[in-house]
């Protein structure tokens, strides 16, 4: 009889477990890798799905399909071991990430990635398709941590979402969140629309153009409004973007860059952000707490709000007659506890 009882209760904790945490899948090189677009469409029943990737190295060149497809039901997780799962594209097309969110009017999802590098890709390696009038999630739909992006060739992030909202600061149609994680040599990195990009205590190097004609930007890009782009605790070194395009292009964006490090930053364009017209009042340039050292001039743009503190510009090699921080027509500026040093 106790037994019993006991065996009840053993099957009322499996399925307490399975409701909290959901479904979770162990995905290996040799086993099961291969199908991978049949495990996430045929496992999206419960409210979380989690991939474990618990072999070191994973070759996307030979999956069976070209890209791993995601019409997105639930929230996903892909998982690599502590010391990251390498997620090598090997210099091909094949194995991108293709995010589809097209039956709902809400998006109430969100999209997981830690412990994984990716490496050696030649196509973008996000792609997000999204139809959004609302988005009321409160944590990111994109989520990275501790992850690496090493030598791609093309765009890291690129999304196209069909609105029918118009956004306000609360809601932005897709949400982004990339925390410690390590980008070198990658080209091209984001381009959004209608978006909140937050990025957190990363580092970044070697930035180069993508080979996109239309993106008009090494590092962020959108030739849509509604951008909040928040950079935290992060570092940006020994970038020189070779061809005539800034790392940020832009209009209508709020740009907020904290404890943040630039140095040996530079561009053939003359600027590291092109920001554009800014029509929104609530939109502003707010630099707290950060360093930029050995960099060409930082802004070019129209009708901002800068707002500057306790930051350190020094070492700037200026390629046009402007001040250092700045060509910014019928803009404001607030500075305090901030130091101009050897501007050349």
């Amino acid at each position: 009889m106790i037994a019993k009882y006991l065996y009840i209760i053993s099957i009322f904790f499996l399925i307490f477990k399975n409701s909290v945490f959901g479904i979770e899948i162990e995905i290996t090189y040799d086993n099961n890798f291969q199908n991978i677009n049949k495990i996430i469409a045929n496992n999206q029943d419960d409210s979380n799905l989690i991939l474990k990737f618990t072999d070191k190295y994973y070759d996307f060149s030979k999956l069976n399909d070209f890209s791993i497809d995601i019409p997105q039901r639930t929230n996903i997780s892909f998982i690599g071991i502590k010391s990251r799962t390498r997620f090598d594209f090997n210099n091909d097309k094949r194995g991108s990430f293709v995010i589809v969110n097209s039956q709902y009017d809400i998006i109430n999802y969100a999209m997981i990635f830690k412990n994984c590098i990716f490496r050696y890709n030649e196509l973008w390696l996000f792609g997000l398709e999204i139809k959004c009038s609302k988005n009321d999630y409160p944590t990111p739909n994109l989520y990275f941590e501790n992850c690496d992006f090493q030598d791609n060739k093309e765009i890291l992030i690129r999304s196209n979402i069909n609105k029918d909202y118009v956004f306000t600061e609360e809601n932005k149609c897709l949400k982004i969140k990339i925390k410690s994680c390590n980008f070198n040599n990658n080209r091209g990195l984001f381009q959004t629309e209608n978006s909140l990009l937050n990025i957190e205590n990363c580092t970044f190097t070697g930035i180069q153009k993508d080979s996109f004609d239309e993106i008009t930007s090494s590092f962020f890009y959108s030739d849509k409004n509604h951008q909040h782009l928040i950079i935290k605790d992060s570092i940006f070194y020994n970038i020189y973007v070779n061809s005539p395009y800034p790392l940020i292009h832009t209009n209508d964006i709020k740009l907020e860059i904290e404890n943040t490090t630039f140095s040996n930053c530079h561009t053939d364009y003359g600027y590291l952000f092109n920001i554009g017209y800014n029509s929104n009042i609530n939109n502003n340039v707010i630099i707290k707490d950060s360093k930029f050292i050995d960099t060409t001039s930082l802004f070019q743009g129209k009708n901002y709000i800068f707002k500057i503190d306790n930051t350190e510009f020094r070492d700037f090699y200026m390629k046009k007659s402007i001040s250092a921080i700045s060509d910014t027509k019928f803009s404001t500026y607030y500075i305090t506890d901030t130091t101009f040093e050897s501007m050349k």
